[in-house]
């Protein structure tokens, strides 16, 4: 599902029309306009209303809210995204078009994100698309692992708090941290 149009705001006229009775929430010939992108392998559902939507089984998130920022990128298995509809003003749309933006979303099992240079291993992930916080927690005995994709450095957490902005990093309950040791020492 592709909620990404990269067209200036007034180049919707250039835009392929779908056909009549053909467009479907997210439909990007519409005129959606937005920056994230959702793959998945098994079902998807929303409640429009509340703008609740619900991935599930192999789960791949893009995320950028600025041309000008690193785009985020989130794996797992499943995902819960909350969106939030934007009023269009365009008269010419279906009724079940939508227009919207990422809000937050929830990931579950074997969660991946990348972002600039870092990337974590977690169980669980909060993801605030506002303010570009994350959260990633470990569950039973398993930790958080983030490393640097530069140093390849890890480091363990039962809980991460990474502020994507600031690209700055608050580990929660640190867990053994391995780094390589400078040549001549």
């Amino acid at each position: 599902m592709l909620v990404e149009d990269l067209r200036a705001p007034g180049d919707k006229a250039k835009a392929p029309q779908p056909k009549p009775g053909n467009e479907a929430p997210f439909e990007a010939s519409a005129g959606a306009r937005g920056t994230t992108l959702f793959e998945w392998k098994g079902s998807m559902s929303m409640d429009r209303p509340t703008g609740v939507v619900h991935l599930n089984d192999h789960v791949e998130m893009r995320h950028r809210d600025d041309p000008a920022a690193d785009q985020t990128r989130l794996e797992c298995e499943k995902l819960t995204a909350y969106v939030r509809e934007v009023p269009d003003t365009d008269k010419s749309k279906s009724v079940d078009s939508f227009t919207g933006d990422l809000t937050s979303a929830d990931a579950e099992g074997a969660v991946w994100l990348q972002s600039g240079a870092h990337e974590l291993v977690a169980d669980t992930l909060h993801y605030d698309a506002l303010s570009r916080l994350v959260n990633a927690k470990a569950t039973g005995g398993n930790v958080v692992t983030i490393f640097d994709t530069k140093t390849r450095a890890p480091i363990t957490a039962r809980e991460i708090e990474w502020d994507l902005v600031k690209d700055r990093i608050v580990i929660t309950k640190p867990g053994t941290t391995v780094a390589p040791v400078a040549p001549g020492r």
